[in-house]
């Protein structure tokens, strides 16, 4: 491996392990940052759309896709900006639901399909965390939210180390 692989590789663990300890000491101001950050991806978007609209007509081409589009953009950028709190829970919870639905529609299919026994294993407990994480997403969306912050971020310092330590002993071959 090149030294220029190597170094990437460290700095993505440091910045993994930054992270990784972020989102361990402060996962709710973590969820927080996340919201903001798309937020203002969207109003970047929304920005860039407009401005491909307005470049389009200027050549008599079909723009009014592209300003629906950024309009759209905008209001969700600014909306997830302004109301960032109640955006995390309507995300949470229609996550929530969604994961019902999948754990739902796992155990359906599961009398649908011919599977081997472990598979039926595999697709019973799939289908029963889907559930349950749905379930308690609803219950309380914030707080498993924050949970699922923290479980990204001790995945995040595992990830981290494991690159460091390959960077290094990648130097050593």
């Amino acid at each position: 491996m090149n030294t220029s692989n190597k170094t990437l590789l460290i700095i993505n663990g440091l910045i993994a392990i930054i992270f990784g300890i972020v989102a361990l000491i402060l996962p709710e101001q973590s969820m927080l940052t996340f919201v903001r950050y798309f937020g203002l991806l969207f109003i970047v978007a929304g920005v860039i759309l407009l401005l491909v609209a307005y470049w389009k007509k200027n050549k008599q081409q079909k723009s009014l896709p592209q300003i629906i589009q950024g309009i759209i953009a905008l209001f969700v950028g600014l909306a997830l900006l302004i109301f960032t709190r109640q955006s995390i829970m309507l995300f949470l919870i229609i996550f929530g639901a969604w994961s019902v639905f999948d754990g739902l529609l796992k155990l359906y299919l599961l009398f649908k399909l011919k599977l081997t026994k472990t598979d039926v294993y595999v697709t019973v407990l799939s289908a029963l965390f889907s559930i349950v994480l749905g379930v308690l997403l609803f219950l309380n969306p914030y707080k498993i939210g924050a949970l699922m912050i923290t479980i990204m971020g001790l995945l995040s310092l595992a990830m981290g180390v494991t690159a460091i330590y390959l960077g290094i002993k990648s130097g050593k071959a």
